[in-house]
């Protein structure tokens, strides 16, 4: 889930849940920034996005673009990447406006205060476990 709000000076921002916890509470960060909350969506239009950005990129790949290596698949792709840029900044924009409107009409969620819990395991089972503890 991603948190839209507003700057002061008009600009709308994209936050993780863990970086929306933070303004969500009263610290010096929220007090500096002072965002204006305009929803939550989902992420699914960038999702979305990201798979067209690269069915565009694999199209324009060329036929032995797999017996390259690595490094040569690198350049390949940023080549085509500079190439369609207009192609690819068309594409996020829109996924951008929707996220926007899918935030405004979800309105906003309260992220999971839990997240500042920290556990050792990578795998979330301990914080899972210390959380039911509580």
């Amino acid at each position: 889930m991603y948190w839209h709000a507003e700057k002061q000076n008009g600009e709308v921002i994209v936050l993780t849940e863990s970086e929306a916890l933070i303004h969500f509470e009263k610290n010096n960060i929220s007090q500096r920034m002072r965002l204006r909350f305009l929803g939550t969506s989902s992420g699914k239009a960038q999702v979305e996005a990201r798979k067209k950005i690269g069915k565009l990129i694999d199209s324009f790949r060329p036929s032995d673009y797999a017996q390259n290596k690595k490094e040569e698949q690198n350049v390949i792709n940023s080549s085509i990447r500079d190439e369609h840029t207009d192609e690819i900044k068309v594409i996020i924009e829109e996924a951008t406006r929707l996220e926007l409107e899918e935030a405004k009409a979800n309105g906003v969620i309260r992220p999971d205060a839990s997240l500042h819990y920290h556990t050792p395991d990578a795998s979330g089972l301990a914080r899972k476990k210390i959380l039911n503890e509580m």
